[in-house]
């Protein structure tokens, strides 16, 4: 099994490996040449308008290369007659979609240009590039498809022919016509690669015995629909947060100039991801065709192998551009080498996370659980990479979105994980229903907020469960298991201190092993803590205890008895080791006076202080 399996993602890999870089290189080599005959301020400009067609593309694509992948993969050996119908759907769906997208865009451009993206002039190159989002969404079932078939072979003269014909229109287009030229010369590659995919499709399907059909296929649309409409608002979500991050970024001062500096280092982000997404690509054709007459435990082996083999070679190609970062900058011209390297690290470390971030998200695109995919993982990642962007971007312009996208991705694999988990504790291999989805989601949804509010706001937490808190009192490094299965029955004065990892227990569950011959036995009491008492990290506070005024508790103490006022208790159990008097004479003689600074002024009266050198060997 092992071989097999291997073989395959081997032979996928290869072939679509080829035909991917050449896609990728007619766009990477075409960005340098962008660079190179119209300098960094038109490139930025080029950079942004590619940016925003691009993501119209993705959205004109509505999740129809992934349900193509998806479902022809899964039925094109046990069903050729509904694979067949598939096909007819996307082959009817794509173009129209694709075409309506590109109007709009077309249609918009004057009233985007300017207020979006600071330049009127850019609205000529949008609305020229309507034609190369026409051609780029519908092509991308063609793609799926081919996927689905596990026809990677196919895909390589396609993409050889369409890479030479990249280059020399890009070229040929910035010549001419600058920005706009160049934007033309892109489309016009695009649209003659869609007319190759075209015939490649129709061939390949003759070859399989699948025969696409035009009768009947909206049959299959209930299908596309659960799959496609979800994966397309997932789209709607991630694709406009880069445009608008983007459109931000050109905002700032010396924007399209950062923008610039952003694009090229991005451009190298997309080379390492190169074999993870091809990977990618060709582990879903395999895992949703053993989804069919195969064991759970060939379904395990192709994951846990596609997963690997993701993540190691997204680490070895980071590590190779990072050390080569410079001079690969260089490349895009001299003003790129100094300021991208920041940039590029913190991009290269994005997409590491995105690669274990991609192997986990397999289990939830295989169980076909992309309502769960919406709510709780895309919404999560567009939430932190704009919200840090909004915050990053003024002050750290260029960077500050390379930032935006390591946390927004970094939110993405935790979600995702989380997810793949619940699916495979579950022993996921059904389609849920609506109603199942959306209360899979509200459950995911439910959960992340509150991890969210208890650590952004421990005390609002720990009032919103029933806890009394007195004011001035404050809990560092929030928990939702600080207080335990009764919190109501907690109360904390005012002016506390309460320290990471702190446990306030109310009942004693070990009774539980009498309640064999006490069913209703249940030892349950108050917990009551004074006014200005600390609390030191992982301390455990037990049922029926009061802890009087001015208290201390030690690190790691476990409480199981009243603490005076005045008093400072340490151990296992906690007893007593001094009066607060005693540790006033000691600590402030002991003081060095920082207690009113904060942030960098602290950090820097400390290092004062300690002799201690600047970050950075400053």
């Amino acid at each position: 099994m092992k071989s097999s399996l291997v073989s395959r993602l081997l032979s996928g890999t290869f072939w679509n490996g080829l035909a991917l870089a050449l896609n990728q290189g007619g766009t990477f080599l075409g960005s340098i040449i962008v660079a190179r005959l119209l300098g960094q301020v038109a490139f930025g400009e080029y950079a942004i308008v590619l940016a925003t067609l691009m993501s119209v593309s993705v959205l004109a694509q509505t999740g129809l290369a992934f349900a193509a992948t998806k479902y022809i993969a899964e039925f094109r050996s046990v069903d050729p007659l509904r694979t067949g119908r598939i096909v007819g759907l996307c082959l009817v769906l794509g173009p129209a979609l694709a075409a309506l997208c590109a109007l709009g865009v077309a249609v918009a451009a004057p009233w985007v240009a300017r207020p979006a993206l600071g330049s009127a002039k850019l609205a000529l190159p949008l609305a020229v590039g309507a034609l190369f989002i026409l051609f780029y969404a519908a092509n991308s079932y063609q793609v799926g498809a081919l996927t689905g078939l596990e026809r990677y072979r196919a895909l390589v003269l396609p993409a050889a022919i369409c890479m030479l014909l990249t280059l020399a229109a890009i070229a040929a287009g910035a010549k001419v016509g600058g920005v706009t030229g160049a934007v033309a010369g892109l489309s016009v590659a695009t649209a003659i690669r869609w007319y190759l995919h075209q015939r490649t499709l129709k061939s390949e399907c003759q070859k399989a015995g699948i025969a696409i059909a035009s009768a009947d296929i909206w049959r299959e649309a209930p299908l596309l629909y659960g799959f496609a409409l979800p994966a397309a608002l997932s789209a709607f979500l991630i694709i406009p947060g880069l445009w608008i991050t983007n459109a931000w970024l050109v905002r700032q001062p010396d924007g399209y100039v950062q923008l610039a500096h952003y694009a090229a280092a991005f451009t190298l982000r997309l080379t390492v991801m190169f074999v993870p997404a091809l990977i990618n690509s060709v582990g879903l054709s395999i895992l949703n065709h053993s989804r069919q007459g195969r064991s759970v435990g060939y379904f395990a082996a192709a994951h846990r192998l596609n997963r690997l083999a993701m993540t190691g070679s997204t680490v070895a190609a980071a590590l190779l551009v990072a050390l080569g970062g410079r001079s690969l900058l260089g490349i895009f011209g001299s003003g790129f080498t100094a300021a991208g390297g920041s940039i590029l690290w913190l991009l290269l470390a994005s997409a590491v996370v995105e690669s274990i971030f991609l192997g986990y998200f397999q289990i939830v695109q295989s169980a076909g659980r992309m309502w769960m995919a919406l709510g709780a993982i895309a919404l999560p990642w567009q939430v932190a990479f704009v919200g840090s962007a909004y915050f990053l971007i003024p002050h750290y312009g260029a960077s500050g979105l390379a930032a935006s996208n390591l946390i927004g991705v970094s939110a993405a694999l935790l979600m995702t994980s989380i997810a793949a988990a619940r699916l495979q504790e579950a022993g996921e291999r059904s389609v849920m229903s609506l109603l199942g989805r959306f209360a899979e989601v509200l459950r995911l949804a439910r959960w992340v907020r509150t991890q969210y509010y208890v650590r952004r706001n421990p005390v609002g937490y720990a009032r919103s469960i029933g806890v009394t808190i007195g004011e001035g009192t404050q809990l560092y490094g929030g928990e939702t298991a600080t207080f335990g299965s009764e919190p109501y029955l907690v109360t904390i004065g005012k002016n506390c201190h309460i320290t990471q990892e702190v446990r306030f227990i109310t009942h004693d569950g070990m009774a539980g092993i009498l309640r064999t011959r006490y069913p209703d036995i249940d030892l349950v009491a108050r917990i009551r803590v004074g006014d200005n008492v600390a609390i030191g990290m992982r301390s455990i506070i037990l049922p029926d205890v009061r802890i009087g005024n001015n208290c201390i508790i030690g690190c790691a103490s476990v409480v199981n008895r009243d603490v005076p006022d005045n008093t400072i208790v340490a151990g296992v159990p906690a007893r007593v080791i001094g009066n607060l008097e005693d540790y006033e004479r000691k600590v402030v003689g002991q003081s060095i006076h920082t207690g009113a600074l904060y942030g960098r002024e602290k950090e820097q009266r400390l290092r004062e202080i300690f002799a201690v050198g600047q970050p950075g060997g400053r």
